[in-house]
């Protein structure tokens, strides 16, 4: 929304209507309540997963054993269909449903079907309560403050964070995963008066980014600025030349959550907590400098630090230590890192990758399959008969190291033909455009990732606004 103001010198309103593995089936299911908004524009972003459908397996995956009845198969019982849309659903499909399924379907509309509202439903159900006076141990990711020398995803530190004395004005709560404890496991909690640097860290305005409603507060120019990165990224606060005032050394008798008392006279002071390992590269470490940054330690509780749990919450991306870290690799280390982490030795420790590798071996089969439009791809020409020139289609960046499973391949040359035949009165193709340093995974941009994307979005938005004749 900011970007686009400035580029078309009015207010703008997004509304986001998605979820996780959003197949153009979902988007047809939708288009009356996109209608209802009357938009100036509908963007659906795609990538080859969305086609790919990489959550199945033989046959549904396009290659030899493809079937078209095993992929409707599927359909009937993917979780958007079941939930969110059921009687539009059977209705659109009654000539291929048994009488049981349409039955099932319509009561599923009329009885539990999902009420829209306007603030989409958000699928990422975080921030489940927590038991009385306990922390909050039970989250998808963290959603407290931001600590400097900061945190992974799942609210894992690094080996050494610091942050005002406030946040844990009651106690501190941290939880000791058992892969880190150890009989010599640590920590060296210190009262500290910050360096220059250090106290300006929760100042810099950049960080009001870190809040789900930080509109207005800072401006396009910012964000499409390449030097923003510097402002973001997290530094060793170990590495401060902050006054100690106090310390204290922390051992335990096992892992899992603890509190520790942080009471002090001074209520302007900051925290700081040395952790004695990390885990680094899969192994439990001896924290030093070379693995301290980007070793995991702790695990803060999912609102740590705020005095009140947040209201009004939207689906919001955050920079954590996993983009900083990927960010600063170069490609060969990317690569070897991407492999560790997208092929691991026993996929039985690791069920969420599956779908990765499932996507990996459909791709595979791309150079020597004839190309054919699929269910999903026809879909979108639906779309585009009820939205016409309203729908801009943007095939959205995958990770170069994906790539050459099937970049050189008929197939790919084919499908980008048909997308641009299709959809010629709106497509943007921008598949190849982004480095591989910007990929948390096959086709998952890191936070950089979507900084870098933010201006080329607007930019497709605008033109295609301007070509339509919808802006003056």
């Amino acid at each position: 929304e900011t970007i686009l103001e400035s580029r078309l010198g009015r207010p703008v309103r997004v509304v986001l209507i998605s979820h996780a593995a959003m197949l153009p089936e979902d988007l047809y299911h939708y288009s009356n309540r996109i209608k209802a908004l009357h938009p100036d524009i509908v963007v659906y972003p795609v990538v080859s997963v969305d086609l790919d459908l990489e959550r199945m397996n033989p046959p549904y995956l396009p290659g030899p054993s493809y079937r078209s009845d095993a992929h409707f198969a599927f359909l009937k019982n993917r979780v958007p269909a079941q939930r969110f849309y059921p009687a539009a659903f059977a209705l659109e499909h009654r000539d291929r449903l048994t009488a049981e399924e349409l039955s099932s379907g319509f009561l599923r509309g009329l009885m539990s079907g999902l009420r829209y509202a306007n603030q989409w439903w958000d699928v990422l159900a975080f921030n489940r309560a927590a038991e009385s006076g306990q922390p909050l141990k039970s989250y998808v990711y963290y959603q407290g403050q931001p600590l400097a020398g900061g945190l992974y995803r799942s609210g894992r530190t690094s080996g050494c964070i610091a942050f005002p004395r406030e946040y844990a004005s009651d106690g501190l709560d941290f939880e000791i995963p058992p892969e880190l404890y150890g009989p010599d496991f640590r920590i060296e909690l210190e009262w500290i008066s910050p360096d220059s640097q250090l106290a300006a860290f929760d100042s810099n305005p950049l960080f009001s980014m870190w809040q789900p409603h930080w509109k207005g507060k800072v401006d396009a120019a910012t964000i499409e600025d390449t030097g923003l990165r510097a402002g973001l990224e997290y530094r060793d606060p170990c590495n401060s030349h902050s006054r100690i005032l106090d310390s204290q050394t922390l051992q335990f008798s096992g892992p899992g959550w603890k509190h520790v008392n942080t009471k002090s006279d001074n209520r302007h002071t900051w925290l700081r907590i040395r952790l004695s390992h990390v885990m680094y590269d899969g192994q439990r470490q001896v924290a030093d400098p070379s693995n301290r940054l980007y070793g995991e330690g702790i695990r803060m509780p999912g609102q740590f630090g705020l005095k009140s749990a947040p209201e009004n919450q939207v689906q919001h991306r955050r920079w954590f230590l996993e983009d900083q870290r990927l960010l600063h690799l170069n490609d060969g280390d990317y690569i070897k890192d991407y492999s560790r982490r997208i092929s691991p030795d026993d996929w039985r420790k690791h069920p969420a990758l599956v779908a990765f590798n499932e996507l990996r071996i459909s791709r595979s089969y791309l150079p020597w399959k004839k190309f054919e439009p699929i269910y999903e791809m026809r879909r979108m020409e639906d779309l585009r008969a009820i939205f016409q020139d309203r729908l801009l289609l943007i095939y959205n960046p995958e990770n170069p190291v994906e790539l050459p499973l099937y970049s050189d391949s008929q197939y790919l040359d084919d499908f980008l033909s048909y997308l641009s035949r299709t959809q010629s009165r709106g497509f943007v193709d921008f598949h190849n455009d982004v480095p591989m340093q910007y990929f948390a995974d096959p086709h998952h941009l890191s936070y950089f990732g979507m900084l870098a994307m933010a201006p080329k979005y607007a930019r497709a938005i605008e033109d295609h606004l301007r070509k339509t004749v919808l802006v003056n």
